[in-house]
């Protein structure tokens, strides 16, 4: 339990810095049931960072490849309602 009057507690802003506000987000948002106490741990916030960082570099593949040509209406004879 972060306490400030033991001064056990971690400055968020030393987590933003070193891994990044995503990862932060991502830690805190996943993981545990809203109004539940959770145990923080910087290994699940480095899992985080190395989470959004894949779909980051997933996205960055997607678009550098996508060309306009590549974008075509499917045709209607062949969807399956």
């Amino acid at each position: 339990k972060m306490s400030k009057s033991l001064g056990n507690g971690i400055d968020p802003l030393d987590i933003v810095d070193q891994y990044g506000a995503d990862a932060l987000r991502f830690t805190l948002a996943t993981g545990n049931s809203p109004g539940n106490d959770m145990r923080f741990s910087q290994e699940r916030v480095e899992a985080s960072r190395n989470f959004a960082n894949k779909l980051w570099n997933a996205a960055r593949f997607i678009l550098m490849n996508l060309t306009l040509d590549s974008i075509h209406e499917p045709d209607t004879n062949t969807l399956v309602p």
